[in-house]
């Protein structure tokens, strides 16, 4: 089966699954060091992907498969209460236009991706994404 069209709801799935998978790391990033060692002229980005993918595929592949199970079912909980704002959301837009809440977030929006745009292509300020 192949994910559901639009990409961008695929991609709300995802995100909303990947949300709930608890998946332990520690010994991935471990395995993953320990063979970036090795010499490769493979494009680093590339090979450490497939290192991690290829050691959840031989170690804990039938744990995943339980992760997003679980993690699915969580996913659909979100979902159903996203539709449900979304449709709150959009009670506010009708009654409210321009004083709603939603209106407001899209319009701060779409000012702070137009002016980094802006600033970046005329002034060289560069965007930096922050990471907690």
């Amino acid at each position: 089966m192949n994910p559901p069209a639009p990409p961008e709801l695929a991609a709300q799935i995802i995100t909303a699954v990947y949300g709930h998978v608890e998946f332990e790391l520690a010994s991935l990033r471990a395995h993953l060091l320990e063979r970036l060692d090795e010499p490769s002229d493979e494009y680093i980005w590339e090979r450490a992907e497939r290192i991690v993918a290829d050691e959840i595929d031989a170690t804990s592949a039938a744990e995943l498969v339980a992760q997003c199970g679980r993690a699915l079912s969580r996913a659909v909980d979100d979902l159903v209460q996203f539709g449900e704002g979304c449709r709150d959301a959009l009670d506010d837009l009708q009654q409210n236009r321009a004083e709603s809440w939603i209106f407001g977030a899209i319009r701060h929006q779409l000012a702070f991706d137009t002016a980094w745009d802006t600033l970046d292509e005329r002034h060289g300020v560069e965007r930096h994404e922050c990471r907690v």
